[in-house]
């Protein structure tokens, strides 16, 4: 196939609405919105982090994740500094970064911190004391409908040498 021809072909994929995305990015958006597993989130999205080059984007998609996993846990305290860090990675890339809708992302999750009484900035409190609040979920808008979709049913890939045991269990990365 001729240059030409293939760079048709490429621009006819995206026409068609054909995404191609890591593997480890498209399982980062699925714990995120369909799992809400933010620990593994993290770990999908660092391990994309370190084989590419360590870019700032995904640092600061990848802080986002661990934000939520610090305030869902009660460590308030350890959560708003990690979510200012991620907001500043963030900045560069709105307001759309790889058909992730990167200005509702940085809207919602604010609207997480705003809506915590301050004086549990500086604390950490039971997990029972963050659920009783009832936060706003964030949830991260995908912009292409075939990729949501994709998220959506996927399963997850093997991660860090789970390929003997496949990278599907709900259990594999949870901490206790």
């Amino acid at each position: 196939m001729r240059s030409s021809e293939t760079h048709l072909a490429r621009r006819a994929s995206r026409h068609e609405g054909i995404l191609t995305l890591d593997e480890r990015l498209l399982a980062y958006l699925h714990c995120y919105n369909i799992r809400r597993d933010y620990f593994l989130c993290h770990e999908y999205g660092e391990s994309l982090w370190l084989d590419s080059g360590r870019p700032e984007a995904l640092k600061g998609l990848i802080q986002a994740a661990v934000c939520l996993y610090h305030l869902e846990n009660g460590n308030v305290r350890g959560a708003y500094p990690m979510w200012l860090r991620a907001k500043a990675y963030m900045q560069s890339i709105r307001p759309v970064y790889e058909q992730i809708d990167i200005e509702s992302l940085l809207r919602d999750t604010q609207r997480v911190f705003d809506h915590l009484p301050r004086d549990l900035f500086e604390r950490v409190v039971p997990e029972q004391r963050i659920a009783l609040l009832q936060l706003p979920i964030v949830t991260l808008r995908i912009l292409d409908s075939n990729l949501a979709e994709q998220v959506k049913t996927m399963t997850l890939p093997p991660l860090h040498g789970d390929e003997a045991e496949g990278g599907d269990r709900d259990d594999a990365h949870h901490l206790t």
